[in-house]
């Protein structure tokens, strides 16, 4: 399975409507090439999306099941 890009999360709206909306980025001070993706689990289709470290802080984590034709958050 090849894994999903940001681009391809946002547009799906897994994660809501609002999650990259630029209103919600910009107050907490992100950008869409801040956002990554890894496999927690490849074989069962669970996918981390994730902002890395800032100062000392994980911004913004969140798990994807990918596996399925609809994707959900877990």
């Amino acid at each position: 399975m090849k894994k999903p890009t940001i681009a391809q999360i946002k547009r799906s709206e897994v994660l809501g409507p609002y999650f990259f909306s630029p209103s919600t980025m910009m107050f907490f001070k992100q950008r869409l090439s801040d956002f990554k993706t890894e496999w927690q689990d490849e074989p069962k289709g669970i996918l981390r999306v994730f902002t890395p470290w800032k100062s000392g802080h994980l911004a913004t984590q969140r798990l994807v099941d990918v596996s399925g034709a609809t994707w959900k958050v877990i």
